[in-house]
């Protein structure tokens, strides 16, 4: 990996606006600072995952045990190590390892398809991947820590010095040449993140963080270290119980919770339910990842007074986040959509226009952040670095204006990058993908309004089928990337001077007609299916997936389900049987439980999930 990234320079950092901070960085990495909590506190619970727990001790002594392995198998300085983990007892394990090891760790989702998980290995020149279970990865060694021998590993943490400009960890980011690119993050870029999102967010005492969204999202970071450095709990809750209101309602009963950083489109998906309120922390709300709407924000703050609902922003190149806006410190404000903030401690702002110079408060200018948190450069793309991280400020690419209390609202992107559902997309990989086909001429890729919801929808000059281009795309792309609907077209639009005229790309056309709902059963099914969906009708016998759903809208069937029936229904039942057809006879009772073989193809995403949950028992078991 490589160095070279330079730093700002006096004059540089004189026209940024930003807090006091500078003397943050502590010069101790995170696996140091809780090394030094587990020595403090060793009884101390630090890991909750599904029946397993973890004392700090426990903890400390596992990912000692694994160091060594590492080490022993080549891992050292800068070294990339795959994590193609679930959030499950393994994962802190894998993580404070790998640091202690010298070593990087790349994350990889257990949900995407093969071909995507093999890029990011050979894109990181990984050297190994530790998982908990079977995976499908090509050229490369894996260690499935279910089976790791640590008992004959020495217990001491191994000797290997601190470099605060050591990388931390790669994390893969949509790209718009069609690869994704890895995001090198330094341990001091960590600490000084971990530092500043404690101080922001009052972290005083050991707290409950629920960690909910994968390691591949950045945004997980902030529910995994940040307690582990403070003397907190990790809670690790795996994907179908974050999507399932009921479930996670009884996690947050059973364990409490005191922090949960989550998407707004993913709270709003668990707001159906009648039992919300019930999985709301107790202390600190924070929700980041895409634009909020303000009312909404502040409708959530009212129902949890006495917790703190938080804005929280950041691109990956800046550690997860530099900004925040605390709901309750702005009362009387009437906006749209929540702005985004003011720094966190040590960071420094600014709002420019084309040529670099500072904008007027009000007017619509780039956000460029300097400071600690922004990381080292984009992993083997020298060009791509210097563009966006020249002279140790990262170019975030959004529109942005200064509010006269200097708040910062969020107005919109300069390029293709879209936040679907959360997760960032830049619409030129999917672009990419798809002309990766060898019957695609011609592609375009767009955002559209679908039913009240933002979609990608993607327009190809081919031969061949939509289907078969969703085939293609599923085998290519992580699930969140691929687009609601695939449009095939005589010609791609262009306009006068050659470019795709945007305005002309038609509306997707309804789904064709299937088989008709034939009994009482399947009308209630289907009438649920178009609530959640915002059409008409839809065939019994199309996939949920393919019909427009995601994991999402899937939670919100799940309720309008129960509430149409008055019986309850699993979330994994759901991913299994995923046409109206095969949802009926679920709840008629004919097929119970996950052994009946569901109706209708099923999206790799489902059978990860699917396969990730047979699994699950034995990871657990394991990790004892």
């Amino acid at each position: 990996m490589s160095r070279g990234m330079t730093t700002g320079t006096a004059a540089v950092e004189g026209a940024f606006a930003g807090t006091d901070g500078d003397d943050l960085f502590s010069g101790r990495p995170v696996h140091r600072i809780f090394a030094e909590r587990a020595a403090r506190h060793p009884d101390a619970v630090a890991v909750r995952a599904g029946a397993t727990s973890m004392t700090y001790a426990e903890l400390d002594d596992r990912a000692n045990r694994l160091a060594h392995l590492l080490r022993d198998r080549g891992v050292g300085h800068e070294t990339a190590v795959a994590l193609c983990l679930d959030r499950g007892p393994w994962l802190p394990v894998a993580v404070l390892a790998v640091f202690r090891a010298g070593g990087t760790y790349v994350p990889l989702d257990p949900n995407d398809p093969p071909a995507r998980r093999d890029l990011v290995i050979d894109d990181a020149d990984a050297a190994l991947v530790l998982t908990d279970g079977p995976v499908e990865v090509s050229g490369v060694d894996v260690l499935d820590l279910g089976s790791a021998a640590l008992d004959a590993a020495p217990a001491h943490a191994p000797d290997v010095a601190d470099d605060p400009r050591r990388a931390a960890y790669v994390i893969y980011t949509s790209g718009s040449t069609g690869r994704p690119k890895g995001v090198v993050v330094e341990h001091r870029n960590l600490t000084a993140y971990v530092d500043g999102v404690v101080r922001r967010l009052a972290i005083d005492r050991p707290m409950r963080f629920a960690m909910v969204q994968p390691l591949t999202v950045d945004s997980s970071v902030t529910a995994l270290f940040p307690p582990l450095c403070t003397g907190g709990e990790v809670h690790l809750l795996r994907r179908e119980t974050v999507l399932d209101p009921g479930r996670f309602a009884d996690w947050v009963g059973e364990h409490g919770m005191d922090v949960l950083k989550i998407a707004p489109s993913h709270l709003r998906a668990l707001q159906s339910s009648p039992r919300f309120e019930e999985l709301l922390p107790q202390a600190r709300l924070v929700v980041g990842g895409e634009a909020a709407d303000w009312r909404w924000l502040q409708a959530l703050q009212r129902a949890r007074p006495h917790c703190r609902v938080v804005n929280h922003y950041g691109p990956t190149e800046t550690t997860v986040g530099v900004l925040t806006l605390a709901v309750a410190d702005h009362p009387d404000a009437d906006w749209d959509i929540a702005p985004i903030g003011g720094p966190l401690p040590g960071v420094r702002v600014s709002v420019v226009d084309v040529h670099g110079d500072p904008v007027a408060d009000g007017e619509i200018g780039e956000l460029v952040v300097a400071g600690p948190y922004v990381a080292r450069g984009y992993h083997r793309r020298p060009e791509l670095t210097a563009t966006a991280f020249a002279l140790g400020r990262y170019r975030t690419g959004d529109q942005v204006r200064r509010l006269a209390d200097g708040t910062i609202a969020f107005v919109g992107r300069q390029d293709d990058q879209v936040k679907v559902n959360g997760f960032r997309v830049e619409l030129g990989e999917v672009d990419a993908a798809l002309r990766a086909h060898p019957a695609v001429h011609a592609s375009a890729t767009v955002v559209r309004d679908l039913s009240g919801e933002r979609a990608i929808v993607s327009y190809a000059q081919t031969g061949a089928t939509p289907d078969e281009l969703l085939t293609h795309l599923r085998a290519r792309l992580a699930p969140h990337q691929v687009p609601r609907a695939v449009v095939v077209l005589d010609r791609i639009p262009l306009s006068a001077h050659g470019k795709v005229d945007r305005a002309a790309l038609p509306v997707p056309p309804e789904p064709a007609e299937g088989a008709a709902a034939a009994t009482d059963l399947e009308r209630t099914v289907s009438s649920a299916w178009s609530a959640v969906l915002g059409v008409d009708s839809v065939a019994a016998d199309v996939n949920f997936f393919d019909a427009g759903g995601h994991s999402l809208l899937l939670v919100q069937l799940q309720q309008r389900l129960r509430d149409g029936t008055g019986q309850p229904v699993d979330l994994i039942d759901l991913l299994a049987h995923t046409t109206v057809q095969a949802q009926a006879r679920l709840l008629s009772g004919r097929h119970p439980g996950l052994a009946t073989a569901p109706a209708g193809r099923r999206t790799p995403q489902q059978d990860a999930l699917l396969r990730r949950r047979v699994q699950h028992s034995r990871t657990i078991r394991d990790a004892r």
